[in-house]
């Protein structure tokens, strides 16, 4: 692995971070979770300041991670085929004619995107959701 290949791989894992962290902060502050007067209510805040990113970052890596995968390239290409008919003959001719043509040329590049950062940063929230719900039953 290269060194700038390390360094972009830290700034997407500090990128999910960051949002998360601050999806975390807006909830906890905006619901009163530093003004909860009991543990009880802080607990409840709490939970659902880690929830919300935990589900907002991990379905966002799971849908990043089935579109490399290739599940929306059926739509993808039938989509361009339904427009393409608004195009110029020189810009129709240069798509692909088939289905097949279409998967093979999207994925022959080789690149996907990353989708560890985001899938695990929001089962990292996911957990601390589950801890602080956990705590929450065990306080009423």
């Amino acid at each position: 692995m290269s060194d700038d290949s390390r360094r972009l791989s830290r700034l997407i894992w500090l990128i999910s971070f960051l949002i998360g962290a601050g999806l975390f902060l807006l909830l906890l502050i905006g619901r009163g979770g530093l003004e909860a007067l009991d543990q009880t209510t802080f607990l409840h805040i709490l939970c659902d300041a880690f929830f919300v990113p935990g589900v907002l970052l991990g379905g966002a890596g799971l849908l990043v991670l089935v579109s490399g995968e290739g599940a929306f390239d059926a739509l993808h290409y039938g989509i361009q085929k339904l427009f393409s008919v608004m195009r110029r003959e020189e810009k129709r001719a240069a798509l692909p004619k088939t289905y097949f043509d279409f998967v093979r040329l999207k994925h022959a590049g080789g690149k996907r995107a990353p989708t560890g950062a985001l899938l695990l940063t929001g089962l990292a929230f996911l957990l601390g959701a589950a801890v602080t719900l956990i705590l929450y039953y065990r306080s009423l």
